[in-house]
């Protein structure tokens, strides 16, 4: 438990890293991932930690084509990518939902509160609104629409918290 609590300190540290400064250091992705190995080598055996590596470079491939839209920096796949190491293959697509979930819900508020954004968001569904209807349109008055990144590392360290919760509760035995 020693491993997974300080799992959720590095997270912590990361997202205030992600929010304050908007890159998460390489350390602190280093730090867990000793950690994570330290932990199976002492909870488990060689062969777990292969095949925990191996997991870890399937999520590291998949997220890295996300992050090669654009939509997610290289240190929150760094960061996500160190997960496999700390929960059980069984719950590591929960794990991933769950956080995904608090994202989906930063990424709501985080659009719902910039009232510059309101604007050029229904102009765009309104430009939709047009290219479905087959409509000649002059694209020269609207806005360019952007996508902010929001940072990725909070709602992993409330998920990794949840999972913490959850697991001492005995709802979920993620460990």
């Amino acid at each position: 438990m020693i491993a997974i609590i300080g799992l959720l300190v590095l997270c912590v540290a990361a997202a205030i890293s992600d929010i304050r400064k908007r890159i998460i250091p390489n350390l602190i992705v280093v730090m867990i991932l000793l950690l994570g190995v330290i932990r199976i080598l002492l909870v488990r055996d060689i062969l777990f930690l292969a095949d925990a590596g191996i997991r870890c470079m399937v999520v590291l491939l998949i997220l890295y084509l996300i992050y090669m839209t654009g939509s997610m920096g290289a240190g929150d796949v760094k960061l996500y990518a160190a997960l496999p190491l700390f929960y059980l293959k069984e719950r590591l697509i929960l794990i991933y939902f769950l956080i995904f979930i608090f994202a989906a819900v930063a990424v709501l508020i985080h659009t719902l509160s910039q009232s510059p954004k309101k604007s050029a968001i229904k102009q765009f569904f309104v430009y939709l609104k047009f290219l479905i209807l087959n409509k000649q349109i002059v694209s020269a008055g609207l806005p360019q629409f952007e996508t902010d990144r929001i940072p990725m590392a909070p709602p992993l360290a409330i998920g990794v918290l949840v999972s913490i919760i959850a697991d001492n509760m005995g709802m979920i035995d993620f460990y």
